[in-house]
């Protein structure tokens, strides 16, 4: 059950980040990710916390694992 529910997870991750990415780039930056304000129904001060959050490197932009690994508490190595 429990890998059921990291391939939903996985699959919902995934979804988010390819809204974001709507051109296809492989990465998100600020602006991007705020294409999430309406689906998640959240402030833009709230989306950058969480863009913060997740940029590890602090290179200004997310990589789909960047964007999902911190939903399974993983390494990124």
């Amino acid at each position: 059950m429990t890998d059921n529910i990291q391939e939903l997870i996985s699959a919902k991750a995934e979804e988010l980040f390819n809204l974001c990415d709507k051109e296809g780039k492989g990465f998100i930056i600020k602006k991007d990710m705020q294409r999430l304000r309406d689906e998640l129904d959240v402030e833009s001060e709230q989306l950058e916390d969480v863009f913060d959050s997740l940029d590890i490197d602090h290179n200004g932009f997310l990589t789909l694992k960047e964007f999902t690994c911190k939903l399974f508490f993983t390494n990124l190595s």
